[in-house]
């Protein structure tokens, strides 16, 4: 699933999305600057190696993610590049190669959210937090 070009100042819902089987990235969102929210999401299976992420944004406006499971078992879970605002609340990440989010120069928020085996990737110039698992891991 590939979504881009939603102008500044547009927003787009979306309600019960399921992306799986998918060998690269599931959701990607790139120079995009309008507003996206997804009340609930199922990823699964997603990516073929270290480089795909089961969520990909990049130089993005908003992004909130309020709920579902999000797996994937050779990549990234959240991958975050320049993105203005990220929320993430009551979701499940699973991931069993790289990190569960890993982000760089993004706004973030989020709570509710749960991660069996939690790990993250911060590069830097990230404000705000996402907790994980009732509080006892927060990024960044």
């Amino acid at each position: 699933m590939l979504l881009t070009n939603l102008a500044g100042g547009s927003t787009l819902d979306v309600t019960n999305t399921t992306v799986s089987g998918v060998e690269n990235d599931g959701i990607v969102i790139d120079n995009s600057l309008g507003t996206y929210t997804f009340d609930s999401v199922v990823i699964d299976s997603v990516g073929s190696n270290l480089t795909h992420s089961a969520v990909k944004l990049t130089n993005s406006g908003t992004v909130n993610i309020l709920g579902g499971t999000i797996d994937n078992s050779s990549g990234d879970g959240i991958r975050l590049n320049n993105v203005s605002s990220f929320t993430l609340n009551n979701t499940f990440v699973e991931n069993t190669s790289g990190f569960t989010l890993n982000s760089t120069g993004s706004g973030l928020s989020g709570s509710g959210n749960t991660a069996t085996s939690f790990s993250g990737n911060d590069g830097g110039g990230n404000t705000g937090s996402i907790s994980f698992n009732g509080g006892a891991n927060v990024f960044p």
